[in-house]
């Protein structure tokens, strides 16, 4: 990786970034590097602290273009690693879905899967569990003395923390570490909310609202939904939060020989209607499963259509969706591409750009990387998606997991070349407009200096 090298500036405060992550590196932490990057090359000092994971060091290969100092720390829990009784239930869950449950097992996953408000019965037994063998007590004092310590340090007391979290409560180590830069005397702290806020279920979610509303100089959401989330379902005052979305570097399309050039690598014949799906394929809130269906239909009126899917995930992930394939006859229309680098010239050749999510979500950078190369996105009503998509004018928002309605835009939307052109270059004008990446980080700029 080629790295830059930049001469800080005295007048401007020093930077911790706090992103915490395990095994799952997605859109918050493209933020991250991406803010770093810009706050390097405008002559700040910036230091990120992260937990243990080799996925982060990767990403931080072809995503960081400055050289810093990376900090790594033993956190608990270990982001997005199941509990043995998530691991169980899922287990049950896919072994219902392939029809292969019966007698007690399956009695026992109807059980499990029964919901009490907003979660299901096996959610409380695994907080149950936590509960009795004192596993969450042992985890929040282990973090708070780690950041206890880690704040103290000179360098880390005397610049502002700035705390990248998923959603909310999220990453709870990251809170631990908000009171203990407080407690420190660490003058400003900033936290980045990405994700819709859970509802409070437990006791010690009245503990995490109280440090992010008494610890916390501003609190930064990622789109506007995101913020009117927080503030309903979690009581932060409004004064605290300012949404400032994500951005993206400019970037010019291909042109089309450049196109040809990839599709031809690709092995895709041109012409052929080409759709692009792209995101970890392992969290079933990003759709696959209902845009599978939805291709099924899609493929009777444009029979050669194909579906690129950029992303990873587990084997028994990907083993569940070829099954889906399989039973959909849809196996020559689909086509996994794994984790690419290339993302900016497969949304140049794709007609399509998909984010049919149907879970929590900001707004996604997929819709963002699909706008800014003039292509027209479909999306869903979930979380921010259609702050980043004018339905009927730059795309689509359709019904979360409404198969026919999502195949109904994509074949309307195949059909008319022209309403591509037209519904792309809006997309266009509206990545310029929201999500450059010049004017979010001169927003953060002003908020690290206190205004």
């Amino acid at each position: 990786m080629s790295m830059v090298v930049c001469m800080s500036d005295e007048n401007k405060p020093a930077i911790v970034i706090y992103t915490g992550h395990n095994e799952l590196i997605g859109g918050d932490v493209h933020y991250a590097f991406d803010l770093v990057n810009k706050l390097v090359n405008s002559g700040y000092n910036v230091k990120i602290l992260t937990d243990h994971n080799n996925l982060f060091s990767t990403r931080a290969d072809a995503w960081l273009k400055v050289e810093l100092p990376i900090e790594f720390l033993d956190t608990s829990p270990r982001l997005f690693t199941p509990h043995f009784l998530e691991q169980f239930y899922s287990r049950l869950e896919q072994a219902d879905e392939q029809q292969k449950l019966s007698g007690m097992k399956k009695v026992l996953y109807r059980l499990l899967s029964v919901n009490f408000g907003s979660s299901p019965l096996h959610w409380y037994l695994k907080v149950l569990v936590r509960l009795l063998t004192l596993t969450y007590i042992r985890e929040h004092i282990k973090n708070f003395k780690l950041f206890t310590k880690v704040m103290k340090k000179p360098e880390h007391r005397d610049a502002v923390f700035h705390f990248n979290n998923g959603g909310f409560p999220a990453k709870v180590a990251g809170l631990w570490a908000i009171w203990a830069a407080k407690r420190a005397g660490v003058k400003r702290i900033i936290m980045t909310v990405h994700n819709i806020a859970r509802k409070r279920r437990l006791p010690i979610d009245i503990i995490y609202d109280t440090i992010a509303r008494n610890c916390c100089d501003l609190i930064i959401t990622a789109s506007d939904q995101v913020k009117s989330e927080l503030l309903h379902k979690r009581n932060i005052p409004t004064h605290l939060c300012r949404t400032i979305r994500c951005g993206l570097e400019d970037a010019e399309q291909l042109d089309d020989k450049a196109c040809l050039t990839k599709l031809r690598e690709l092995e895709i014949t041109p012409g052929q209607p080409v759709l692009l799906i792209a995101g970890n394929y392992e969290e079933e809130r990003k759709g696959h499963r209902p845009l599978l269906r939805a291709l099924a239909i899609v493929k009777q009126q444009f029979p050669d259509v194909l579906l690129l899917i950029v992303g990873s995930g587990s084997e028994e992930r990907k083993a569940l969706l070829d099954s889906e394939i399989e039973q959909l006859s849809i196996k020559e229309n689909v086509c996994f591409l794994g984790y690419r680098t290339d993302i900016l010239a497969l949304n140049c050749i794709a007609n399509i750009c998909l984010t049919p999510s149907t879970g929590v979500e900001s707004i996604p950078y997929t819709i963002i990387e699909g706008a800014r190369m003039a292509t027209p996105v479909i999306t869903t009503t979930m979380g921010g998606c259609s702050e980043a998509v004018i339905d009927g004018e730059s795309g689509f928002v359709v019904v979360p997991g409404d198969v026919n309605m999502l195949a109904d835009k994509i074949s309307f939307l195949l059909a008319d070349p022209a309403l591509q052109e037209r519904m792309g270059g809006k997309g266009r004008e509206l990545f310029l407009e929201r999500f450059l990446l010049d004017k979010r980080a001169e927003e953060h700029f002003g908020i690290y200096a206190g205004n």
